[in-house]
């Protein structure tokens, strides 16, 4: 939204973001922890624009506050200060919250269960891949600790194994030779 020549946010369209983003960032829908987190961020994030006098829920986040938050974020959620880090964390972050409608090709906001959905799924997939991870890993120190009578497994036989345990582990089966 526009006031005076300065884009800004009303306090219902940035709890819309923060809510969302809430889910995103503490894996669960707490409606009134969500509210409670959005209200600080809100009151600090208006920097008190357009003045000190203005009650809190009629103040407004410039576009260049709204833009710091984001950097906030990211530079508390992620492990290093690099500029491709910091982009990726934002990216993944808007692109679990906003949706593009496929009518009109506006970019607009998930719904929060949608969000929570999203933000499930990839945490399931994500325990998947390091279980999987560490399974291979503690099979690979099992078969490197050697036995005297028998000699180290073939490559072709290590392989074979691995396929057979991921296959256990709900893998879906490579087709070979298909079209891609």
């Amino acid at each position: 939204e526009r006031r005076g020549a300065e884009e800004s946010l009303s306090w219902q369209q940035y709890y819309e973001i923060s809510r969302k983003v809430y889910i995103v960032l503490m894996k669960r829908n707490d409606p009134r922890e969500a509210f409670l987190l959005a209200k600080l961020d809100f009151e600090r994030d208006t920097r008190n624009w357009p003045d000190p006098s203005t009650p809190v829920f009629e103040r407004r986040v410039r576009r260049q506050d709204f833009f710091r938050s984001w950097f906030e974020l990211a530079d508390v959620n992620t492990d290093n200060m690099e500029a491709s880090t910091y982009a990726s964390f934002v990216d993944t972050t808007a692109h679990t919250i906003v949706m593009r409608d496929p009518a009109s090709g506006a970019y607009m906001l998930r719904p929060d269960a949608e969000v929570y959905e999203l933000v499930h799924a990839h945490t399931k997939a994500q325990k998947r891949m390091r279980n999987r991870l560490l399974a291979w890993q503690h099979s690979a120190a099992s078969r490197s600790r050697g036995h005297s009578n028998y000699e180290a497994p073939t490559v072709a036989s290590a392989a074979a194994r691995r396929s057979k345990h991921e296959a256990g582990v709900h893998q879906r089966p490579m087709v070979r030779g298909a079209a891609g």
